[in-house]
């Protein structure tokens, strides 16, 4: 454990779990560039060149991911053991609405990139250039790209942004198709209902509210 101890805050568990996003998305721009060398495009004509990110490597990001992960993993675990006898620790909002909703890591990390888009700039700063830092939404071909390592991933992976998925379902998020676009999927805004921003981040409301309230809009 590394004197890891239960989890007191909402915020604390959604900064951990920023710490697995900026790794993931620094693993995505790997990927990225791995698949335009495979394609033999030219590399100068790579997106994530604008990002000024410096690639770390792949391995290394790997573990970085899966130490984090066990971290909050165990956290969460104190924190369920250290409810049962004190009623003021309670398991963070997020994981809750996760657990509530039946979210895989996939959605989990969806909803949580979407926090992170909404009130991290310095995690937005990693893939969003920079007169693009503000105001514009996330897209879902974004949301496949940044957890998907191949393009067969991304297309078994693009369900979960359906009308009857649980994400939008649930009204945990919404999916909207830009008035510019045809219907293509990939190029649908998604956005994170406020109630479930709002809880995130601390600001209290009971779970079921979230899932009920979030249906009206």
């Amino acid at each position: 454990g590394g004197g890891l101890v239960p989890y007191t805050s909402n915020l604390q568990y959604v900064d951990d779990c920023f710490k697995v996003l900026r790794e993931q998305i620094k693993l995505s721009q790997i990927w990225q560039n791995e698949d335009m060398k495979s394609s033999g495009a030219d590399h100068t004509q790579n997106p994530w060149e604008k990002s000024k990110v410096p690639l770390e490597n792949k391995h290394e990001l790997e573990a970085k991911i899966k130490i984090n992960q066990t971290r909050i993993d165990h956290r969460l675990r104190l924190t369920e053991a250290a409810a049962k006898t004190n009623p003021k620790v309670s398991m963070p909002s997020i994981h809750e609405l996760a657990r509530h909703c039946n979210l895989d890591r996939f959605e989990h990390g969806v909803v949580v990139l979407l926090i992170a888009h909404s009130v991290a700039p310095m995690i937005r700063s990693l893939y969003s250039s920079g007169h693009d830092i503000r105001g514009s939404d996330l897209r879902v071909k974004q949301c496949l790209t940044f957890f998907c390592a191949t393009f067969k991933e991304q297309v078994e992976m693009r369900p979960a942004f359906y009308k009857t998925s649980r994400l939008v379902k649930s009204g945990v998020v919404k999916v909207t198709t830009p008035s510019w676009s045809t219907s293509e999927l990939g190029e649908c805004s998604v956005t994170l209902d406020r109630h479930t921003l709002e809880t995130a981040l601390g600001l209290q409301t009971e779970i079921s509210e979230v899932v009920q309230g979030s249906n009206m809009y």
